[in-house]
Formats: C-alpha cells, sequence, structure tokens
C-alpha cells in the first residue's frame, strides 16, 4: 500500500516535460507548468516562453487540437501516397 504525505502527494500536477524539436530539429525537452491560474509554455535553455491567462487558454487548446488533427491528416496523406 503507498502512503499519501498529505500537501504533497495529493497536490495536482504543476510542470510536464514533452519532447520537442526546436532549431534543426534536434531533440529536445519542452515544460508545460502551471502558475497560479495561467499555463506557462517553455523551451529548451529559456529561449523562449510564454504564458496563457484566462479565456487565452481555452483558445490556445482549441487551435492546437484543431492543429493536430490537420497534422494527423497530412502524415495519414503521405503514407498513402495522396
Amino acid at each position: 500500500m503507498t502512503t499519501l504525505v498529505p500537501g504533497i502527494d495529493d497536490e495536482p500536477q504543476r510542470e510536464w516535460l514533452c519532447r520537442c524539436s526546436v532549431g534543426s530539429a534536434d531533440v529536445a525537452m519542452c515544460e508545460i507548468g502551471v502558475i497560479a491560474g495561467d499555463v506557462e509554455l517553455r523551451v529548451p535553455d529559456g529561449e523562449a516562453q510564454f504564458r496563457l491567462s484566462g479565456n487565452e487558454i481555452a483558445v490556445f487548446r482549441r487551435s492546437l487540437d484543431e492543429a493536430i488533427e490537420v497534422a494527423a491528416a497530412d502524415r495519414a496523406r503521405r503514407r498513402t501516397g495522396g
């Protein structure tokens, strides 16, 4: 049985590391964090970051979801030679 530490283990995750490509497609780690209700996205080595607040989060999410669908369709077309 796992023992939870009150105040630590019951807190929601606030940072996620994601593999990404930078520059000439070099593999790197990007970070997504939650800070005081805002979402912050950071690329490796502090090269760039941006923060989303309020409605910006929903708009970004919707746009990212749409971009993911288009990218999936592009990959499917390439696989079928279309």
